[in-house]
């Protein structure tokens, strides 16, 4: 589990109940049935998969596998926030997480979904009529443009 304090800095304080209720979301992300499916379906940028070291090998696999988990469970919190939150909330959460994996992705290669958030952020993270979470993140992942 990432440490708390990546996401909980001194500049989003009064944003951190709203902070951690996406963090929990993001581990309930792991949870759901729709991960496996949700997290086959990612396409990694280039980027991310070169910063990964990735040369064929097992450890490889597994690597892309976590990252691809992380941004699935990262596009659920997403989706949390922007369902539940007021949009002035859901921004901040969401920045927060962002700027998170853009601070510490070069430190956590395994965790560093920044090149990816970025085009969720931009995607439609309202739910659909009758779509959960993971649903709407297996939407939004499926059709990222890499």
């Amino acid at each position: 589990m990432v440490s708390v304090g990546r996401f909980l800095t001194e500049e989003n304080k009064p944003h951190w109940d709203s902070i951690v209720a996406a963090s929990v979301a993001h581990e309930f992300g792991h949870c759901m049935k729709e991960s496996r499916l949700g997290s086959q379906r990612v396409q990694l940028f280039d980027e991310t998969l070169n910063a990964l070291g990735l040369d064929g090998s097992v450890s490889a696999a597994v690597a892309t596998r976590m990252l691809k988990q992380e941004l699935f469970a990262d596009t659920v919190a997403l989706v949390y926030a922007t369902n539940t939150m007021a949009p002035e909330e859901a921004d901040a959460v969401i920045e927060a997480i962002y700027q998170a994996r853009v601070k510490f992705g070069d430190s956590d290669p395994s965790h560093n979904t920044a090149r990816e958030l970025q085009a969720v952020k931009n995607s439609d993270l309202k739910l659909g009529d009758g779509e959960t979470l993971g649903q709407a993140a297996i939407r939004i992942l499926s059709g990222l443009s890499v």
